[in-house]
């Protein structure tokens, strides 16, 4: 079925076996790190909801004592667990419960006990992953379980003068970072296949070790400071910090983890900018000039290393794995063929109603940052090209160059080439979901700034004539029009052919503009004013309008079983982005602030919603609703709204 969804995973999520079979678990694709983040936007919206309930409750409760806030929360957490993971199997909710739980139950015994809080948490944690079997509560325990002593060492320490500040902070964090990445690796070696949770517990045990290690051996070796752009960083080394990010990319890749990568990222960018910027700034006349050709060259450079380590892992990883002592390289897990995501959304939990593919795992996470990256560094490419060729004869303004014949089209064309390629491979071909949210952001924003461009080459002279309002210059308003249509067809053409369903909804978006012709490039609109005034009507009719086209995406597909259950998906939360907020404001220009009518409006949204079994709109308008009241009051007024939400 072509037009069927990829689901994350074809297993159920780990939290959702019974504890006797808890370690059989059938993993994805392990080659792409694979791991059930979340089941779909009701398990987000519920973690969100949790997550607001929980610290208000917290909050609430510390207003009595210290302690009785994190009390109330770890027994919360404790007890909801069982309907949410246990009877929802929410992954996402699992995750939000395990960490608040560990939290609670610190800061319970913080005020009583101080530095041996950890120490207590990481039994309760642990406690936690026996009865439960959440992966993420035992990587907790073990984390805590560790960075206790240090706390402890730190307490006794100190008065003592024993602890003399950053030399013996950083070797401990190193230190911490290496016993968890230890700890991860055992829990790896003990489900080679990773098929169990005991691979979700080693997961999430790396993306704790994997940012202390780094930075801990960064600090340790001193190389931090470099980060201080002072003149006495114009001459020191930074090739350390290449062989480093090396030598951490080579263990990621062997073990197939991905956190030490990620954590090192912005080292390299780093390193690669102050290399360009002893080159082309310091080393050169143009000083300041050459800034943008340096930040090309660092995220181009970045970009490109992380992209083709997200693209080629598996290849990388056989050659790596081949020059390793068979008994060791036996031990780790296995070079496995990639494969796409399994379509099926029939394994979904039954509490899943709103089936949204967003993000696969760290590989999916990995290839958007790099992407991302390219994106800024081509932005740099595209305008250093174009400030090469900018300056024809006769235009000598740096604004009137910016908008002068096909040049600053390089800005423009430079990144579209650079996203089209990515998504054409990590999303298209590999159907990387988060990364093809990222291509399609950046492709719409560079569709808007290339409606902006055409409106205003085509009316250059009317921008002069602002100027110099004597001019009398009047606009061409066909530009926008024709801008903001090719725009939209652009944006729906690219999601079409990289399978993107957020693209439709900033296709409709690319429209938004065409509400306010009587106001664009008005020569009698002087004021931002007019514009401000009818702003919420228009936002409210453009709501209308996205809300109608959802809302006929889901007729289409009652079951919710294909993309057009995706498109449903983003077309409501741009309806509500549009819709609500602008409603809120007209409600208050109305009625005033008083929160009964804003309440009522939100219990008619909760209605709608439920009805028509979307949430997007309430999680849109809880924040205006949340911010009613201050102080105990408003704690009061938070824990109501957001217990109302989880019954």
């Amino acid at each position: 079925m072509a037009d069927q969804i990829e689901d994350e995973l074809a297993d159920k999520p780990a939290v959702d076996r019974p504890q006797e079979a808890a370690e059989e678990i059938s993993r994805g694709r392990s080659d792409e790190e694979d791991i059930r983040l979340f089941t779909g936007f009701t398990d987000i919206f519920s973690a969100i909801v949790l997550v607001g309930l929980l610290v208000a409750t917290a909050a609430l409760g510390a207003m009595a004592a210290p302690f009785l806030g994190g009390l109330i929360v770890a027994a919360a957490s404790f007890f909801l667990t069982r309907y949410f993971v246990v009877k929802r199997h929410f992954a996402a909710c699992g995750i939000v419960l395990a960490i608040v739980f560990g939290v609670g139950v610190s800061t319970t015994f913080s005020p009583l006990i101080s530095f041996f809080a950890p120490l207590i948490a990481s039994g309760a944690l642990w406690f936690y992953w026996k009865t439960y079997k959440v992966p993420i509560s035992a990587a907790l325990a073990l984390a805590f379980a560790t960075i206790g002593p240090a706390m402890l060492y730190f307490r006794i320490a100190t008065p003592f003068g024993i602890f003399n500040g950053g030399g013996i902070f950083n070797f401990i964090i190193l230190s911490i970072g290496l016993v968890l990445f230890a700890i991860a690796i055992y829990w790896d070696i003990s489900d080679r296949d990773r098929t169990t949770r005991r691979s979700d517990v080693a997961f999430w045990l790396h993306l704790v070790a994997g940012p202390l290690l780094v930075h801990g051996t960064f600090s340790s070796l001193g190389l931090s400071h470099l980060f201080n752009m002072g003149a006495a960083n114009d001459t020191v080394t930074v090739w350390p910090i290449f062989v480093l990010v090396a030598l951490f990319a080579a263990t990621a890749v062997i073990v197939d983890r991905r956190p030490l990568i990620l954590a090192s990222f912005s080292y390299l960018v780093f390193a690669i900018g102050m290399l360009a910027y002893r080159q082309f700034v310091l080393g050169s006349t143009a000083n300041d000039g050459n800034i943008p050709l340096v930040l090309m060259i660092a995220t181009m450079v970045a970009g490109i290393c992380i992209t083709v380590l997200a693209g080629t892992w598996g290849q990388l990883r056989t050659v790596l794995l081949a020059m390793l002592p068979a008994q060791f390289s036996g031990r780790l897990a296995p070079v496995q063929e990639w494969r796409l995501p399994d379509a099926s959304t029939q394994n979904l939990p039954d509490g899943e109603k709103e089936p949204l593919r967003l993000v696969h795992g760290l590989n999916d996470y990995m290839a958007a940052v790099g992407m991302g990256t390219l994106f800024i560094g081509s932005l740099f490419a595209g305008y250093v090209l174009a400030q090469q060729l900018m300056m024809p004869a006769g235009v000598t303004s740096d604004i009137m160059a910016l908008m002068y014949g096909p040049r600053p089209w390089l800005i423009i064309l430079v990144p579209i080439a650079v996203i089209g390629v990515l998504a054409a491979f990590f999303v298209r071909r590999r159907r990387m979901a988060l990364t093809g949210v990222a291509a399609a952001l950046q492709f719409a924003l560079l569709s808007a700034c290339a409606v902006y461009l055409l409106t205003a080459q085509f009316n250059l002279t009317y921008f002069m004539g602002v100027q110099n309002p004597g001019q009398g210059v009047t606009p061409n308003l066909l530009p926008v029009v024709f801008g903001c249509v090719l725009a939209a067809g652009a944006n729906a053409g690219f999601g079409r052919f990289n399978r993107i369903p957020a693209s439709y909804a900033l296709a409709l978006l690319m429209l938004f503009p065409l509400l306010f012709l009587d106001y664009i490039l008005n020569p009698a609109m002087t004021s931002i004013s007019p514009v401000e005034a009818a702003m919420p009507q228009r936002a409210i009719v453009f709501g209308i309008i996205a809300f109608a086209v959802a809302m006929g995406l889901d007729r289409q597909d009652p079951g919710r079983q294909t993309q057009r259950s995706d498109k449903a998906f983003w077309m409501h939360l741009l309806a509500a982005l549009f819709f609500i907020p602008a409603a809120y404001k007209l409600l208050g220009t109305t009625f005033g602030d008083a929160a009964s009518v804003k309440l009522l409006f939100f219990a008619a949204l909760v209605m709608l919603a439920v009805v028509i079994d979307r949430r997007a709109m309430l999680l849109v308008a809880l924040p205006v609703l949340v911010g009613q009241h201050d102080g105990g009051a408003g704690l009061i007024w938070s824990v109501g709204i957001f217990a109302f939400l989880t019954v």
